[in-house]
C-alpha cells in the first residue's frame, strides 16, 4: 500500500473516532530538557565513565516527519554526543535519540541538543542538556 493511502486511511479512522491529526508532521518531543541522572548518592556523574539517556521523538501528523540534522552545540557540547536510530517518521511513530554523556573533569555540564526537520509546529527543536560530574572515590 503507497504511503499517502495508508495516511489517508489513518486520518479517516481517527476522524471515525473523533480524534483528527494535523496533515503536517508535528514533532513532539517526551521531555523538554534531559539530566542525566545520579550514578552515585551525591547526585552526580563520575569523571571517566559515560551515562546514556535516550530522547523520544513523536510524529504527531499525518505526513512523514523527516529529520534532517541532530547536532550537540553549546559550552560543553564535546562531553554529550547523539545518534538518532532513524531519519523519517511515519505518522504515529517515534525516532530515538541516544544521549551520551562523558565527564573528562569534575563540575557542572550543559549543551544543547538541536534537532531540524520538517515538523510544522517546531522546525528547529532545541533540547537543553545537563549533568554534573565527580571525581571517583579514592581507592
Amino acid at each position: 500500500m503507497q504511503l499517502k493511502s495508508l495516511a489517508l486511511l489513518v486520518s479517516a479512522a481517527l476522524l471515525a473516532c473523533g480524534e483528527s491529526l494535523p496533515d503536517k508532521p508535528q514533532i513532539e518531543p517526551d521531555r523538554t530538557e534531559v539530566w542525566f541522572p545520579a550514578a552515585d548518592p551525591n547526585g552526580a556523574v563520575w569523571v571517566g565513565t559515560s551515562l546514556t539517556e535516550t530522547l523520544q521523538l513523536k510524529n504527531g501528523g499525518i505526513e512523514a516527519l523527516s529529520i534532517s540534522e541532530v547536532s550537540i552545540g553549546g559550552a560543553n557540547a564535546d562531553r554529550f554526543t547523539a545518534e538518532i536510530d532513524k531519519k523519517s517518521v511515519e505518522s504515529e511513530q517515534r525516532a530515538f535519540v541516544k544521549l551520551t554523556f562523558t565527564p573528562l573533569e569534575p563540575g557542572k555540564h550543559s549543551a544543547e541538543l538541536t534537532v531540524v526537520s520538517n515538523a510544522e509546529n517546531t522546525p528547529t527543536l532545541k533540547i537543553p542538556l545537563g549533568a554534573t560530574a565527580v571525581a571517583p572515590p579514592a581507592n
